[in-house]
């Protein structure tokens, strides 16, 4: 009896610990979702307070298999540009989905 009940909990453990517990992830158009967010948010205090991000995509590199990704593509107006969320926002710039993720992958 104890067995099979340690095989449960040991198996309700795994279920919450890759669902929703701190190595599980939330789905990527909720971290996309966030990651505009906070892009616009960054855009309007340093850069051009009328930015509007209207979408970020994250871009999962080999590390990325949990939880938050740090690069996203994200259009503001009709440009794609390449966005790393990590400790704050870097921005590098104008570029393409493909070419964002090659520097996220480098």
């Amino acid at each position: 009896m104890s067995g099979t009940l340690a095989t449960v909990a040991a198996a309700t453990m795994a279920a919450w610990l890759f669902t929703l517990g701190p190595i599980g992830t939330r789905s990527d158009e909720h971290y996309g979702t966030e990651a505009a967010a906070e892009y616009e948010a960054w855009l309007k205090e340093h850069r051009n307070a009328a930015a509007v991000v209207s979408s970020c995509s994250p871009l999962r590199t080999g590390l990325d298999l949990y939880g938050r990704p740090g690069y996203y593509s994200c259009a503001v107006r009709s440009t794609t540009r390449c966005v790393l969320i990590y400790q704050g926002v870097t921005d590098f710039g104008a570029m393409s989905r493909a070419e964002c993720t090659r520097l996220a992958n480098d």
